[in-house]
């Protein structure tokens, strides 16, 4: 089973040559965002005033998932939810790329380089791989009504200027009708969105600056 983080690695690639679409920071925050919702999909974590908070300690049964969990369970105090973001966004795309690579849905091919290595990954099966655009696309497009997942992607999506890669035939009103969406959220998962986009905004002021 993918899960919101597998789709948005799999969404935020080019297939054909395991090249990510985005700059390496951006692809970083929004799978850390897409790590975090799920483990408030999963009912361990929220979302407060102060911070990330663990609401339950029961470790989920996706090892992934289990570790990010002891991680914010590790800290004795509340972090902001943009803590995290960066913190997660360090080796988020490692991250779920093993879990991919664990599941059988994608295959490692290191490249080596003067100033070090690099691992791309290339899906096995292009079908699951495919799957998360041709639905986001697609239900948008019909009027379909999207899942909380499905919705917390396309706000994930939208938040690291991935939009037009999903909907490259869109035009205003499918646009809004994907906002409507991601603001039909649950609180905790619609302020996930808004700062993971507000930490990608900063991220690319830092770099004009």
């Amino acid at each position: 089973m993918l899960r919101p983080a597998d789709e948005f690695f799999f969404i935020a690639h080019d297939l054909r040559t395991g090249k990510p679409h985005l700059p390496q920071r951006t692809t970083g925050f929004g799978l850390a965002g897409a790590l975090i919702g799920e483990l408030i999909l999963l009912g361990s974590a929220t979302v407060t005033p102060g911070g990330l908070a663990v609401i339950d300690r029961t470790p989920p049964s996706d090892e992934l998932a289990r570790r990010a969990l002891g991680q914010v369970l590790s800290e004795p105090e509340l972090h902001p939810l943009r803590t995290w973001l960066a913190f997660f966004s360090q080796d988020a795309a490692n991250r779920v790329g093993h879990r991919l690579v664990q599941a059988g849905y994608v295959t490692p091919q290191r490249a080596r380089r003067p100033w070090g290595s690099s691992v791309k990954y290339f899906p096995t099966n292009v079908l699951a791989s495919e799957g998360a655009t041709a639905r986001l696309h697609g239900r948008v497009l019909r009027g379909e009504q999207l899942t909380v997942a499905e919705a917390l992607l396309a706000g994930l999506v939208v938040a690291t200027g991935l939009a037009r890669q999903v909907w490259w035939d869109g035009d205003a009103e499918v646009f809004r009708e994907v906002s409507r969406w991601v603001h039909r959220l649950p609180p905790s998962l619609h302020e996930l969105v808004a700062h993971t986009e507000a930490t990608v905004g900063d991220a690319v002021l830092t770099q004009r600056t």
